[in-house]
């Protein structure tokens, strides 16, 4: 087996290429598209194999798509009935709570240094090296490979604790800043603006720095634990999102007393296209450290 771009790079060059892509996308793409692709190929230039490779990218992101949306609902539905949603005690039906990755608003918070994902943190170790969490070096490694590779996990305790707060590495780049700086100000917002140079950088900012980077590790945790005020943002959305995709555990924490008066959201303020796919929501202080409790029981009775 090769993967998919060795697949291009090699293989198109020992068969016959017309062939070769009709026999693989046949049974799934319509006749029309087909022919119009056979006509592309027979019309090959120097770009053939970047049109390809574009048209094929977009045609397996649409079967994932749909399998996902097919998948998800079925999972959520069964987890519905199964699952204790208002019981923070109760991990029953929960299969695995080992790798929490803290979810929430970043950017419209006024206070990163005092941050709750800290506190969230110490409820596991106060130690000055927190076995616990993953610390910028290796949240910086597993956001750019999207796996372990070179961090030595022995090293840490079950629980593990992902805080996107820790692997970030483009806030201090001045180009970075400039563009985001002009965001904010509504530099872009007056109609007939038309220099967009900085708002494109800014974007690929986000893309590669900030959006593949914080997915890459968040999809290793099992478990999206999202202190939902109103400070959360598309991106919270975006990765609860990836959550239901990717059948993770969504705690949801509302109501804390931590958060100012005018960001404090409740229950009623959870989204109901997130709401089926929730696990535990816990309302308030007192609930949340029971559950913390009970992330920490399961831990311990799995023998970590």
């Amino acid at each position: 087996m090769k993967n998919y771009d060795d697949f291009i790079n090699e293989g198109l060059e020992d068969f016959g290429i017309i062939d070769l892509i009709t026999d693989l996308i046949m049974a799934d793409m319509p006749v029309s598209k087909i022919k119009e692709l056979k006509q592309e190929l027979q019309n090959s230039n120097e770009s053939l194999l970047s049109d390809l490779s574009e048209k094929f990218q977009k045609w397996l992101s649409k079967k994932a798509v749909d399998y996902l949306v097919k998948s998800t609902s079925k999972y959520y539905n069964k987890q519905l009935e199964i699952v204790n949603m208002f019981d923070p005690t109760d991990f029953t039906n929960i299969d695995k709570c080992e790798f929490v990755y803290l979810g929430g608003g970043i950017d419209a918070v006024t206070d990163l240094k005092s941050n709750w994902r800290y506190w969230f943190e110490e409820q596991f170790s106060t130690e000055e090296v927190n076995p616990h969490v993953l610390y910028s070096e290796d949240a910086i490694k597993m956001s750019l490979s999207g796996s372990w590779k070179g961090i030595e996990k022995d090293d840490f305790k079950k629980p593990y604790i992902f805080n996107p707060l820790r692997n970030e590495i483009i806030r201090d780049d001045p180009d970075f800043q400039d563009a985001y700086k002009s965001f904010k100000d509504g530099d872009f917002d007056e109609p007939f603006y038309k220099n967009d140079d900085k708002v494109k950088r800014l974007g690929k900012f986000f893309n590669k720095n900030v959006v593949a980077f914080d997915l890459r590790a968040f999809t290793l945790c099992d478990t999206n634990f999202v202190k939902w005020d109103a400070t959360a943002g598309s991106g919270t959305n975006g990765e609860l999102q990836l959550s239901m995709n990717v059948k993770q555990n969504i705690f949801m924490w509302v109501d804390s007393k931590m958060d100012r008066a005018e960001v404090r959201l409740k229950v009623k303020h959870i989204s109901p296209w997130t709401l089926g796919s929730v696990t535990k929501i816990v309302r308030g202080d007192e609930e949340v450290l029971l559950l913390i409790d009970s992330i920490k029981k399961m831990n311990q009775y799995n023998g970590n």
